[in-house]
C-alpha cells in the first residue's frame, strides 16, 4: 500500500550511434516529476556493440550525474523490431493472448522460438474487429541490450516499442486537441523512425536509414598575410561556409521518406489525409525540414516541444526534442498493459486451472481465520458430518470448474473458427495473383511494393512498365483466374490511373489494383 503513495524513482534510457539520453523522474500513480534530463556524446573508445563497454559507459555517466537509482525503462528501435497489424475479434486480454500466439508464427521470417512477442491492443472498434498491433524482436537482441543493463548494474523493469512511446509522448503533447492523422518524424543520426497516429493510435510505423552528418559547419585552419613587420604568418580558425548542398541533400532525402511513408501507410488507408506533422531529434536539420514539408505539402508542422507536459519553459521544452522516446517510457508508465509493449514480460494466454493457482493463496488465508475460530465445535462435535460434507463440496466444485472449463474452451474455439472462416490467408491469395501470370516477364514490368489490406480484402500493386499493354494485359490474366470445385472467379483487377516520365527505363507508372471478390460479385462475374 505505501507503495501507491510514495513516488518511485526510475530511469529511462535510449542511445543512437552518437548520444546517450537518460530521464531521471519520480512516478507515482498518476504523475510523473522528470528530476534530470541528460545527454551525454558517446566516446569513441566505447564499442555500444559490446555490452560489457557499453554497460559500463551508462553505469560511468549515471554516477557523475550523482543518480544511484536501479530500476530502468528501454525501448527497441523500430529497425529492430518486426511488427505486425491483426484484425481480431472483441475478447478478454486473455483470450487475445491467444489468438496471437496461434497467428504470429505464420507471419513471423525466422522460428517463432527465436523470437520475444508481445502485443497492445486498440481500444477502439474497427468494424465488428480490434486492431492488435504485435511486436516480434529476436531474442538475440533484446539479451543484447538486457546483458547491457546487467553490466550496468541496472534492474530493467520493461522493454517496450520506441514507436509505442512516441505515441505516448505526442499524444501528451498535442492533447486536447489533437487532429486525426498526425505523422511524427523522430530524426536520428543514422535512421529516422516515421510514426502515423490515428486518433491517438499507432497505426503505421517505419524506419528509414538517412545519414545525417554530425555538423554542417567545419572548423578550417586559413593563413593570415602578415603585416609589414610581423614574423611568421598565423594560423586562424575560420567557419567554412554551410555546405548548403550537403544540408539541402540530407533535407531531401528525409522528405523524400516522409512521402513514402504517406504513401505506404494511404496503401492500407486510402481516405487518410495527414492533417499535422510533428518533428522531434537534434540533428541541426529539423528546422530545414519543417519548412521542407510545409513547401511541399502545405501541411501544419511543429516541433516536438514537451515543455507543457512537464511545467517546463518553453527553451528547457526546445532543448529536449529529442528525447520524444525516454519522456513517453515515463508516461507510459500510466497506461492500461493492454495500450503498451513489455517484451521482457509478454503478455500470455494464462489457463482456467493458473488463474486457479494465482487466487489460491488468497482463498487459504480466509479459510485458515474461519477455522481459527471455530477449531474446538469443529473438533468435538461436528468434525464427521463436516468432512462427509466438504468431501461432496469437492466434488462439487470440481465438476462445476470442468463444466466451466469446457465453456470456457467452446467459447473460445466458436471465436477462433469464426475468426478462421473470415480469415484472408494473404500468402495463398499473392501466390495465385503472381502465378496469373503478371510476373511472366519483370523486363517488361517492374513492382515497387506489394500492399495487402484485409479490411478491404485488396492487394495493390504500384509498377513502372515499359508500355500501357503490359499492365492491361496483366488486367486481363487476372480477370480470368478462377478458383474452387465450380470455376468461379476470384479477382476484380482494376487499372488505376498511370502517368509517363519520358526517358526512363519504364516510363509508365501507376498501381494495379486487384479486389477478392465476395460471393455475390463471384456470381456476377461468372
Amino acid at each position: 500500500m505505501l507503495g501507491t503513495l510514495v513516488d518511485k524513482p526510475i530511469l529511462a534510457v535510449d542511445w543512437d550511434v552518437r548520444t546517450l539520453r537518460i530521464v531521471h523522474a519520480r512516478v507515482s500513480k498518476s504523475s510523473a516529476d522528470i528530476e534530470q534530463v541528460l545527454s551525454i556524446a558517446i566516446p569513441s573508445d566505447v564499442d555500444r556493440d559490446d555490452p560489457e563497454s557499453m554497460g559500463k559507459f551508462v553505469r560511468a555517466a549515471l554516477t557523475k550525474a550523482g543518480i544511484t537509482t536501479k530500476r530502468v525503462l528501454f525501448d527497441v528501435s523500430r529497425d529492430h523490431a518486426n511488427i505486425y497489424t491483426l484484425m481480431l475479434p472483441p475478447a478478454t486480454l486473455n483470450d487475445l493472448a491467444g489468438m496471437v500466439q496461434m497467428q504470429i508464427p505464420r507471419e513471423l521470417p525466422f522460428p517463432v522460438e527465436q523470437a520475444a512477442i508481445d502485443f497492445a491492443v486498440s481500444p477502439e472498434l474497427e468494424g465488428d474487429n480490434r486492431r492488435v498491433l504485435v511486436a516480434a524482436v529476436q531474442r538475440e537482441t533484446l539479451k543484447h541490450f538486457t546483458d547491457v543493463f546487467e553490466h550496468a548494474g541496472l534492474k530493467l523493469e520493461r522493454v517496450g516499442l520506441r514507436p509505442n512511446a512516441n505515441q505516448f509522448a505526442v499524444n501528451e503533447m498535442l492533447e486536447p486537441t489533437q487532429p486525426d492523422y498526425v505523422l511524427f518524424v523522430d530524426v536520428g543520426p543514422v535512421t529516422t523512425e516515421i510514426t502515423v497516429l490515428r486518433r491517438g493510435q499507432l497505426v503505421f510505423s517505419r524506419a528509414a536509414a538517412v545519414v545525417v552528418p554530425d555538423a554542417f559547419d567545419q572548423p578550417v585552419a586559413e593563413p593570415v598575410e602578415p603585416m609589414p613587420g610581423d614574423g611568421e604568418p598565423e594560423l586562424r580558425l575560420a567557419t567554412a561556409p554551410t555546405p548548403e548542398s550537403t544540408l539541402a541533400g540530407v533535407v531531401r532525402e528525409l522528405t523524400i521518406e516522409v512521402t513514402r511513408s504517406i504513401e505506404a501507410y494511404r496503401a492500407t488507408d486510402p481516405e487518410a489525409h495527414v492533417d499535422h506533422i510533428v518533428i522531434g531529434g537534434s540533428c541541426d536539420v529539423e528546422d530545414a525540414l519543417s519548412e521542407a514539408i510545409q513547401r511541399q505539402y502545405s501541411i501544419s508542422t511543429q516541433p516536438y516541444n514537451p515543455a507543457k507536459c512537464f511545467g517546463w519553459s518553453a527553451d528547457e521544452g526546445a532543448e529536449a526534442g529529442a528525447f520524444a522516446s525516454t519522456l513517453g517510457m515515463v508516461l507510459g508508465q500510466f497506461k492500461p498493459d493492454e495500450l503498451k509493449f513489455n517484451l521482457i514480460d509478454p503478455k500470455k494466454q494464462v489457463s482456467v486451472a493458473q488463474q486457479r493457482m494465482r487466487r489460491a493463496p488468497v482463498a487459504v488465508v480466509t479459510g485458515v481465520a474461519a477455522v481459527a475460530a471455530v477449531v474446538v465445535c469443529y473438533v468435538n462435535f461436528v468434525r464427521p458430518l463436516h468432512v462427509e460434507n466438504k468431501e461432496l463440496a469437492r466434488q462439487k466444485a470440481e465438476l462445476r470448474g470442468e463444466r466451466d472449463s469446457h465453456d470456457e474452451f467452446k467459447k473460445l474455439v466458436r471465436i477462433l473458427d469464426d475468426y478462421e472462416d473470415n480469415r484472408v490467408v494473404w500468402l495463398d491469395e499473392l501466390h495465385d495473383v503472381l502465378s496469373a501470370g503478371v510476373l511472366a516477364d519483370n523486363k517488361s514490368i517492374v513492382f515497387n511494393q506489394i500492399n495487402m489490406s484485409k479490411r478491404r480484402e485488396r492487394i495493390t500493386l504500384p509498377f513502372r512498365a515499359v508500355a500501357g499493354a503490359v499492365p492491361n494485359d496483366a488486367v486481363k490474366d487476372l480477370e480470368n483466374v478462377k478458383a474452387g470445385e465450380d470455376g468461379h472467379l476470384k479477382y476484380d483487377a482494376v487499372l488505376g490511373p498511370t502517368s509517363t516520365k519520358a526517358g526512363e527505363k519504364y516510363p509508365l507508372m501507376g498501381t494495379l489494383n486487384v479486389g477478392l471478390l465476395g460471393n455475390e460479385k463471384k456470381d456476377e462475374k461468372k
